[in-house]
């Protein structure tokens, strides 16, 4: 399971790479960077949603696909480690532009306070859970940091709250969830229930506006 976290996050980190340079120039200039984060941020956490309860609902499926022992097992760690996702993904947003910014010490508080506490719900939850609490504990840690770096993005650059984006967003992970329950109980090979679940996601998505055909062309113009 975290191997597929792994190949999974790897879809955001592609971000990272097209935005360090573009967030260190623009605050160099002294432009703002309100609308490249949120239009960055949707159009990574919108698939990444999709993708979370896609894992969490077709977990043994995945696994079964990929692995052929401690299906049961692997299957209900990924379940866990698809938060942990969401976590990543945000991470690369917002951990990017603090990097450009400069804002190293802030990051090694954050890092720290993560260290102290993943170690502290390792020691407590894998004695008592085992595997399953230390995905847990992952989970909970990479949440935590994205928290905290939005949190600490919207004090530092002094962002102001998008209600609307917000409900959007509310809505979407409601709906996600609920197709993501029902596509998997679909009469259909499990692939082509998946392959409809993905659809009906990037349809929702459209649907409410978060994301936008024009906002990826926004981006690529930002980087020329």
């Amino acid at each position: 399971s975290f191997r597929v976290i792994e190949i999974l996050s790897n879809y955001g980190y592609l971000f990272t790479l097209i935005l360090l340079p573009v967030f260190s120039k623009m605050i160099k200039q002294g432009e703002s960077v309100e609308h490249l984060t949120r239009l960055s941020f949707t159009l990574l956490i919108v698939p990444a949603i999709i993708i979370t309860f896609g894992c969490v609902s077709f977990r043994l499926e995945i696994m079964g696909a990929l692995y052929q022992e401690h299906i049961q097992s692997s299957s209900r760690i990924l379940g866990i480690h698809a938060f942990s996702f969401l976590g990543i993904c945000i991470t690369y947003i917002f951990g990017t532009l603090l990097t450009a910014n400069g804002s190293l010490k802030h990051l090694n508080t954050m890092a720290s306070i993560a260290v102290i506490i993943n170690i502290t719900l390792n020691i407590i939850l894998i004695k008592r859970f085992g595997i399953t609490g230390a995905a847990v504990a992952n989970a909970t840690t990479q949440l935590f940091t994205a928290a905290y770096q939005i949190a600490l993005t919207k004090r530092i650059f002094r962002f102001k709250t998008d209600f609307g984006i917000l409900a959007k967003l509310a809505l979407f992970i409601a709906l996600m969830a609920a197709g993501s329950i029902l596509s998997v109980n679909l009469p259909f090979a499990w692939y082509y229930s998946f392959g409809i679940y993905i659809l009906v996601g990037g349809v929702l998505s459209l649907a409410l506006g978060l994301i936008k055909l024009r906002s990826i062309y926004e981006i690529v113009l930002y980087n020329r």
